[in-house]
């Protein structure tokens, strides 16, 4: 009973006529073809790449998923393997070099890859299939969200193609630890053509049919889903891609970014044959701005990375429309390829009054618009469409509806559908609608200086920071730090304008760098209760550290790094490189080794000196006999400094590349003008 007060309360507590027409969508062009202009490297005849191959769905794999009424069309598969590391590398008639990776699915009608720990360097991916005609990216620094993971984009095949080109000096980093596997045809035979209503028949609603798109995206459960949703105006038809759709179907950050939404999916005239989904423009990425489950309202406001041209916004009523009124809903039922867009008509019918089940939940139904529907018919993938009135204004999200019996289709049955009420949406995303500006977040200093001496803090150890905003409802802050020496207490709270924050800021001295002197930042994030169109503008702060050691700054280095393979020489070596160890004060080197082996007795040999002087360096030049497959090896080293007595140890990594030798070999080094000395790997 407390969640049927909540929602009268919602319904009834705000200005009941607020309401705002439909806009004209205004922006610059935005579709998958202009975005992702064929990359040279598509053209080039490269050698084959190398394989990643996953077999056909086992029978746990193909089990379909209940989310709601959102379909199911596909699922998320493990990729083990696939990476830079496993690329197949080779250098391009510009000087640049390509990594070109193949990833298979069988019988995979689409296929997405999902992206960690993504860094193209200088570079950029596509990912693409076997002609090349259907290309998802580039993709270049830390991907769309600049945090190293994302989704790409579908493409219509069982196997594709990663492609990296970038400088030949480049260390490119991903993994690719997951793909969606879209099964070859998501619709079923129960799927309605006959009771289903082509919205390009229907010439009065050209404009509305605009606002709304088909959306796919990765559920955290595993499950690939279709669902629908549509554009929504802003009070200043300031053009925001808000996009509104249901709970059920995306419902969390994570979801949203996985989003991609076809747009123009729909015949161009009435009569026409199928469309064809991977034709649609497609509008890659979202963020969630806000969401609700079923008890209020089953829904979720979206913030897309673009919209269309030519796309419309949906006007809305926070006024539910008296009993018997008609109604109009449009949407993307079913799944590929009969999925493409309809129009539903019917009329409102009476609240019900009681609770269902809707998953877990149990929800009272008088927060849902009950409708009718006489002509068309929603079904799984009509989920999060929007119910318009005779102003064709946004009333509802559609949440549920009944399922036919096995055997029959909903052609077969009552056409009835449940969708949740605008007007008990309304006031939880008002703030975005209205354009309402967030609150504000300050500091009452803006700069701070520490001191470390041979890894000991200073005074003034701990320096206090005060945060103030002028929200009079609490609000949570977090801090973001810029380096690993910079530490708080505490890192998040909560902070109102009669209640300000209070944060200690100071060194960590273990991830001090020994001398210099070093700046970075502390940013303050506020996460305010109050629902406003654009998130609150972070506070910085700038935290200054001088770092002083009596200690030796040494470096150790592989030069080139990357080290790519060269042909093999007569006397049999395939890699050559230098090894760099700089210092700032005079060193002695005592210890070498490389991978478990003791070179220690050849540093002289290699080097030419055991010595490396103060603010100077020692350079060997190597020639080595190498396995070619992509490794990162490891050199160490040790000694002491002669003034002092102090011990120290430096690492050098360097990642070897193979060219266009291949085979075996045994771990052989020798100095490239000196004697050669060989060392067998056991």
């Amino acid at each position: 009973m407390r969640y049927f007060v909540l929602a009268v309360f919602l319904s009834t507590g705000w200005a009941a006529a607020q309401s705002l027409p439909g806009a004209a969508y205004q922006s610059a062009p935005q579709d998958r073809a202009a975005a992702a202009a064929a990359p040279a490297i598509v053209n080039l005849r490269l050698p084959a790449a190398s394989e990643v191959r996953l077999g056909q769905l086992s029978e746990a794999e193909q089990a379909t998923r209940q989310r709601g009424h959102a379909r199911n069309t596909g699922v998320v598969r493990t990729l083990t393997g696939a990476g830079q590391q496993t690329m197949h590398w080779a250098a391009l008639s510009d000087g640049r070099m390509s990594g070109r990776l193949s990833i298979e699915s069988a019988g995979a009608r689409t296929i997405r890859l999902h992206f960690t720990g993504f860094d193209a360097a200088q570079g950029q991916v596509w990912v693409r299939d076997e002609a090349g005609t259907g290309i998802a990216g580039p993709y270049s620094g830390r991907g769309p969200y600049d945090d190293g993971e994302f989704w790409s984009q579908p493409l219509a095949a069982s196997r594709v193609y990663v492609d990296w080109a970038g400088p030949a000096a480049d260390s490119p980093q991903f993994q690719i630890d997951r793909m969606s596997h879209a099964w070859m045809d998501g619709s079923t035979a129960a799927d309605p053509e006959r009771c289903q209503l082509d919205v390009a028949c229907y010439p009065e609603i050209a404009n509305e049919e605009k606002a709304v798109a088909n959306i796919e995206f990765v559920g955290d459960d595993g499950g690939l889903y279709l669902c629908s949703g549509a554009l929504i105006n802003t009070k200043r038809s300031s053009f925001a891609p808000l996009f509104l759709t249901a709970n059920h179907c995306v419902s969390t950050e994570t979801e949203a970014r996985s989003v991609v939404s076809f747009w123009s999916y729909e015949k161009l005239k009435c009569g026409d044959p199928p469309p064809d989904m991977s034709k649609a423009t497609q509008i890659a990425g979202a963020h969630l701005a806000t969401t609700q489950n079923a008890i209020a309202g089953d829904f979720s406001l979206l913030k897309l990375t673009s919209a269309p041209s030519g796309a419309y916004q949906l006007g809305w009523s926070a006024t539910d429309p008296p009993v018997g009124d008609k109604v109009i809903g449009i949407h993307h039922p079913g799944g590929p390829p009969t999925n493409y867009k309809r129009v539903t008509f019917g009329t409102r019918d009476y609240d019900r009054i009681g609770a269902i089940y809707i998953g877990d939940l149990m929800v009272p139904e008088e927060n849902f618009l009950q409708v009718n529907e006489t002509e068309g018919r929603t079904e799984p993938g009509s989920s999060g469409s929007p119910l318009l009135n005779a102003g064709k204004q946004v009333i509802g999200v559609l949440s549920y509806g009944p399922v036919p019996p096995d055997g029959y289709g909903y052609c077969d049955m009552y056409g009835q559908a449940s969708y949740g009420k605008f007007s008990l949406i309304y006031p939880q995303i008002r703030g975005y609608l209205e354009e309402l500006p967030p609150p504000k977040v300050s500091v009452d200093k803006q700069q701070f200086n520490f001191r470390v001496v041979d890894g000991v803090a200073q005074a003034p150890q701990r320096q206090q920071l005060t945060i103030t905003t002028d929200s009079d409802k609490p609000a949570g802050f977090t801090l973001t730090l810029g380096a690993p020496w910079l530490a708080a207490e505490p890192v998040s709270g909560a902070v109102s304008a009669s209640a300000p924050a209070t944060v200690n800021l100071f060194v960590s001295p273990s991830a001090a760098p020994s001398s210099g002197t070093f700046s970075t930042t502390a940013t303050i994030n506020l996460s305010s209760s109050v629902v406003a169109v654009s998130d609150p503008v972070p506070a910085t702060v700038t935290a200054n550290l001088q770092a002083v050691s009596h200690r030796a700054a040494i470096t150790a280095a592989v030069a080139p790094n990357p080290v790519f393979e060269d042909p093999t020489s007569p006397d049999g070596y395939n890699f050559m490189f230098s090894l760099v160890l700089v210092s700032d004060a005079d060193i002695r080197v005592t210890s070498m080794s490389f991978e478990g082996m003791n070179l220690s007795n050849r540093i002289v040999d290699f080097f030419g000196s055991d010595l490396v002087p103060g603010g100077s360096s020692l350079r060997a030049l190597l020639n080595a006999h190498l396995d070619p497959s992509p490794t990162e090896r490891v050199f160490e080293f040790a000694g002491y400094v002669p003034s002092t007595g102090a011990q120290w140890t430096a690492q050098a990594h360097g990642l070897f590349l193979p060219g266009s030798n291949s085979g075996d070999a045994t771990l052989t080094l020798r100095p490239a003008a000196r004697r050669p000395a060989v060392l067998v790997r056991r």
